[in-house]
């Protein structure tokens, strides 16, 4: 399993350099915990003008 170092919906780029091969059980309980705080958190805009509940909430 491949991972973000620093998750895309907290401000991580897309790229090889933000990746790493996590203990799949921590990705596992780590990524849903970061969006529900993220959901549960006032929007905040990013730097493109997307606010991070909206990108969270939109089906893959």
């Amino acid at each position: 399993m491949v991972g973000y170092k620093v998750p895309l919906s907290l401000g991580g780029a897309d790229d090889v350099a933000n990746l790493e091969l996590p203990g799949r059980q921590v990705y596992v309980e780590l990524c849903p915990q970061i969006a529900l705080q993220l959901r549960e958190s006032e929007p905040q805009p990013s730097s493109c003008g997307v606010t991070h509940a909206s990108v969270l909430s939109t089906p893959a």
